[in-house]
């Protein structure tokens, strides 16, 4: 194990921050935040996401430290609303993941727990926990886009990832917008696990083109995805790609009759998804094909919860990257592992089947040792280093880390399985930035490269 510290890559940090300076940095913590504070530093953390909504600039990074958001423990006022002012470029991030930073709705039948309106465009928020919501109203969810209203009420090209929903009443509305206003198109909703939702767990309403893919929906009580326009009546113009519904109430997806326009020439597009398990049908409403796969999706132990892949299958390889963004699977694993030697294609449903990890053992702190570890097949492990995160899929697969931000640091030294020791420097000024860590497997023998599981640290 050879030990690798971050004074030899300071020199690099001069060159490479001015590509990230035009986005500031903000923070909330819920345990030790103020909304008294300036939200600029870790000790100067925000204490809410109702306080973040309201003072968030644009071109901005909010780092959502772990806690318990909620109307008992931090004052939120749902639904916590970004996009009123120019919130545009932002990123919303839970440091930490679903499992530590979560969005507790306290029994709320609010018409959005979080909600997204015309100025947030560009915006992506990524990585938490919703959880506990009520029953009582037609609109509650936990993520609301758009509105029939349409105007500055409407949401467009926003991004939800990589987030966890329990006991919600539905996970996503897209509402469709009435004709002559601006309407809510090209939002994207992936890599999402949704378990136990009351209603349907996502709706999609209008026309607008909006992206909902790689998600898990396991026992919704309603549809598992569910697409309309039923307030416009003109069609439903979602693209529904690898989604995987499991288990639910009534039908896996159901497009009703409003979706398709009079001659049935436009409508949602559901293309490779499966459905298992849904009391009254997989499908329904739409050409079904061939892409569509009514099969057991072979969950690695579903009485556990574990939605992950088996070796075996038959989702495996069978979706699709005709997305606008191609990120990382619910594990931080990037999409289209070619499993089985017939090309990069994304799995159907969160989780991507892989080999390889990179895990993040003892995290990066400022003056500690961290330790990053790999399992796997034998080879040679790599950990790449940069100050923002990307999606640009190689050879290799899924680049994770930002080029132009990319901190040019390799720990090449021992082998997989393995571990690698990371010594990040008592400077105090490097407390509060974000590292973005990616691992990779090289086997030199036969010449082999393939990029693995993407981390974020804050210091």
């Amino acid at each position: 194990m050879k030990r690798r510290t971050l004074l030899s890559l300071l020199a690099s940090f001069g060159l490479v921050l001015g590509g990230v300076a035009a986005q500031s940095v903000f923070y909330v913590d819920a345990k030790t935040g103020n909304d008294l504070n300036s939200g600029t530093t870790p000790t100067r953390a925000w204490k809410s996401l109702k306080k973040a909504s309201s003072a968030l600039p644009k071109n901005s990074v909010l780092l959502v430290m772990p806690g318990t958001y909620s109307v008992n423990t931090t004052n939120e006022l749902w639904p916590v609303t970004f996009g009123i002012s120019d919130q545009s470029n932002c990123k919303i991030i839970a440091v930490g993941g679903p499992a530590v930073t979560i969005i507790d709705g306290g029994g709320s039948s609010s018409l959005g727990l979080v909600r997204f309106r015309s100025n947030a465009r560009k915006l992506r928020f990524t990585g938490f926990t919703f959880q506990n919501m009520g029953t009582a109203s037609f609109f509650s969810t936990a993520i609301r886009m758009g509105s029939y209203t349409g105007g500055v009420y409407s949401c467009s090209d926003v991004e939800v990832d990589h987030c966890v929903f329990k006991n919600v009443w539905r996970a996503l509305v897209i509402f469709g917008s009435q004709s002559g206003t601006l309407i809510s198109t090209g939002n994207r909703f992936h890599d999402n696990l949704i378990l136990n939702s009351k209603g349907q767990s996502i709706a999609a309403y209008g026309k607008g083109i909006n992206y909902i893919y790689n998600n898990t929906i396991v026992k919704s009580a309603h549809d598992g995805i569910f697409l309309s326009d039923s307030a416009v009546k003109e069609y439903c113009g979602a693209v529904v790609y690898n989604n995987l519904c499991y288990g639910g109430g009534t039908t896996g997806i159901l497009a009703d009759a409003t979706a398709f326009n009079a001659t049935k020439t436009l409508g949602p597009k559901v293309l490779h998804n499966a459905a298992f398990l849904n009391t009254t049908a997989q499908f329904s409403g739409f050409p079904v094909g061939k892409t569509n796969l009514s099969v057991d999706p072979l969950f690695v132990n579903l009485l556990q919860g574990d939605f992950r892949l088996k070796a075996t299958s038959p989702l495996i390889d069978a979706g699709t990257n005709a997305f606008p963004v191609l990120r990382h699977d619910a594990d931080a694993y990037p999409r289209a592992f070619d499993a089985k030697g017939k090309g990069r294609v994304a799995d159907i449903g969160a989780y991507e089947f892989h080999r390889n990890d990179m895990t993040v053992t003892v995290p990066l702190k400022v003056g500690t040792t961290g330790n990053v570890k790999f399992t796997g097949p034998p080879g040679a492990g790599l950990v790449l280093f940069a100050l923002d995160d990307g999606a640009l899929l190689t050879p290799y697969g899924i680049l994770l880390i930002d080029l132009p931000t990319f901190i040019p640091a390799l720990t090449a030294v021992g082998g997989i399985p393995g571990n690698r020791a990371i010594l990040i420097p008592n400077i105090p000024s490097l407390a509060g930035l974000r590292l973005v860590l990616q691992g990779a497997w090289l086997n030199p023998t036969k010449g082999l490269l393939e990029l693995l599981n993407v981390s974020h640290q804050v210091l």
